[in-house]
């Protein structure tokens, strides 16, 4: 049996609107973004979700900006930063809260979008498909790696009129990371759904 174009709902005014095929979708009502394109075709997500997950490690233990300073060298890797600040600062609590912000969330969200999207080659949902979604909804916005590189940025900056500052083989990974995690950030969760439809009960048997 034929059937109508999907429908989405907006999520503010409810008004029902046609989901064209990668397209940007309005809501005449009230002016919403109801759909959100994606220029990155779904085939391509998992490969940089692991390219992401890769460079991150790298940007974990490698160092992200070396400080040369009269004959004295420095490296700063992202665990290095959150030991020094344990350490040297004697915050344990701060480092904490910046070791889960800027490497345990965004690790979680890159393995969790991993899981998600492994079994889409055969189209079929993975276990646990649903508590996935919903810890990738609530973690997304607390993963700040964006935060950690404009930092790192800005150090940068305000320490090159003194020393030599420069970018390490961690902060090329960590900027990587970055530029990958807003495209990933970017997808519409709804194209997960859409890729793994949930069977309804008894539908085998009609």
């Amino acid at each position: 049996m034929n059937t109508e174009p999907h429908l989405i709902t907006c999520p503010v005014c409810g008004h029902l609107a046609r989901n064209p095929a990668n397209q940007t979708v309005i809501c005449p009502r009230c002016r919403c973004v109801v759909w959100r394109s994606s220029l990155v075709p779904y085939r391509l997500l998992l490969p940089l979700t692991l390219t992401a997950l890769i460079t991150l490690v790298a940007a974990c233990f490698s160092p992200v900006m070396s400080i040369n300073a009269y004959g004295m060298h420095n490296a700063v890797s992202l665990w290095q930063t959150v030991s020094d600040i344990a350490g040297k600062s004697g915050m344990p609590g701060l480092a904490i809260g910046v070791a889960c912000l800027l490497i345990a969330l965004p690790l979680i969200q890159l393995l969790l979008l991993v899981r998600i999207l492994l079994p889409g080659r055969e189209r079929i949902p993975g276990p646990q498909f649903i508590t996935a979604m919903t810890i990738l909804r609530w973690i997304r916005p607390w993963c700040m790696t964006d935060v950690a590189l404009l930092g790192f940025a800005v150090s940068a900056v305000k320490l090159s009129d003194q020393f030599t500052v420069s970018a390490g083989p961690g902060g090329w990974a960590l900027a990587v990371t970055v530029l990958i995690c807003l495209v990933l950030t970017h997808q519409d969760p709804r194209r997960y759904w859409q890729r793994f439809p949930l069977s309804e009960p008894g539908a085998q048997n009609g």
